[in-house]
């Protein structure tokens, strides 16, 4: 069951109904889009249609954490396990010091098999590009700022590097050639990316000289 609040009344709605508000949201979005295409409407309309849709999602996920019972949330908090203050049998797992570190690089991962690190960074024209450094460096080589034979396009934003384990190789996704809502504010489009939308992955060698895609 579900409490809907509002200034005039306070009633207790069923999980149906709560859903049926919801799909009709999402519907009105389906159905314009629809329209749209049929009868041959501007690239432009289609795309403020998709930015309706989109809302219209943000909306149900608005709707539908707002008419969580907070008395409910209260109960699940209630049910978790306390988080230990320390590990007696575990003590190379105890934090002793915790210090913030100013930095431009993002996921940043050292190899299982060397002391090569990856990161990702943006350049200068808000591209994630790939870049690599050894501990103790402060010199970082990017292996994606420049075109190379096989290899991801430079204005391709580049996400989620990670190593395989024998540090020979590693995992890079990134950004599709062309997607639907390539329109969208760059910050925005950053945020789908990082979630996996438009994106395929590759696999590459550190020094970025060999490329090949895997999705």
């Amino acid at each position: 069951m579900w409490r809907a609040r509002g200034r005039r009344r306070d009633r207790t709605i069923g999980d149906k109904e709560v859903g049926d508000r919801l799909n009709d949201i999402g519907n009105h979005g389906e159905e314009a889009e629809q329209s749209a295409t049929l009868f041959g409407q501007s690239p432009q309309l289609l795309n403020m249609v998709r930015l309706i849709r989109l809302l219209s999602a943000i909306a149900c996920v608005i709707i539908g954490c707002s008419a969580c019972d907070v008395s409910d949330r209260e109960r699940f908090a209630s049910q978790s396990l306390p988080v230990p203050a320390s590990y007696p049998d575990q003590p190379a797992c105890r934090v002793k010091s915790v210090q913030k570190m100013p930095t431009r690089f993002e996921s940043f991962i050292k190899s299982p098999a060397s002391d090569l690190w990856v990161a990702t960074q943006y350049d200068a024209q808000g591209v994630s590009q790939v870049y690599t450094t050894r501990a103790g460096s402060t010199d970082f080589t990017c292996i994606t700022c420049t075109p190379r034979a096989g290899a991801p396009r430079v204005d391709r934003n580049k996400f989620m590097v990670n190593w395989h384990p024998s540090g020979q190789w590693l995992t890079t996704g990134v950004e599709k050639d062309t997607h639907d809502w390539a329109w969208l504010p760059q910050s925005w489009q950053r945020g789908f990316l990082q979630t996996g939308v438009w994106m395929n992955m590759w696999i590459n060698t550190p020094t970025g000289d060999r490329w090949y895609q895997m999705t």
